[in-house]
């Protein structure tokens, strides 16, 4: 992978394991446009640009005091129910780069803290090797998604994101929006069994039929 590349998930990751995750972690989900809604622009900027600078090795970068406390690099095993449920939705096409993706998922690792399940989730991300098959396309959110309904009876959506070919991260949030930058009450990834696959189409989402 390209060091820049590399450079700019590392910052990424950084950003969503922060202080300010639930805000900030919508960076790499929503785009911009949530971060200015919720910090001013130059800060969110600063941040990145400190955290990219941090992960290429710069030696200007230790002159940077960032507020996102120690991240956890450890690399593990994938939990079993977000491995179960991303399988689950790759599993619903072999069309979009899935089987490539498959593979991947086979053989990736996570560098994410264990979750604790006091705590809401949103979103578990991936380590893959660099000698996998990468996808096409190379930069999207997967089209097939799982809903579900949570504790609170709000239906949520479980999405997967591509970044260069490779799984990024899988994210939950409200169907209506609410949960992107908000708390949910959602403690733990469903099972399969406990979700609908919805594929994007032309007229919009519409439930997966195998």
């Amino acid at each position: 992978m390209d060091p820049d590349s590399r450079a700019r998930r590392e910052a990424l990751r950084l950003v969503r394991r922060g202080a300010a995750a639930s805000v900030l972690g919508g960076l790499a989900w929503a785009g911009w446009e949530v971060a200015r809604r919720a910090v001013p622009a130059d800060a969110v900027r600063d941040r990145l640009g400190g955290l990219a600078a941090r992960a290429r090795g710069d030696a200007s970068s230790s002159e940077l005091h960032l507020d996102l406390g120690e991240p956890t690099w450890e690399t593990r095993a994938l939990d079993e129910d977000v491995q179960a449920l991303t399988d689950a939705i790759l599993s619903q096409t072999e069309d979009y780069g899935a089987l490539a993706l498959r593979a991947q998922l086979a053989r990736s690792v996570t560098a994410d803290a264990p979750h604790d399940p006091r705590q809401p989730i949103d979103f578990a991300t991936f380590e893959v090797p660099d000698d996998v098959p990468l996808a096409v396309p190379a930069d999207a959110e997967f089209p097939v998604r799982a809903r579900f309904v949570g504790p609170d009876g709000e239906a949520y959506v479980v999405a997967l994101r591509v970044d260069e070919g490779r799984l990024a991260y899988v994210r939950l949030a409200g169907i209506d929006g609410g949960a992107v930058d908000g708390v949910t009450p959602v403690r733990a990834w469903p099972a399969p069994d406990q979700v609908t696959f919805w594929i994007d189409t032309i007229k919009g989402p519409e439930p997966v039929l195998r």
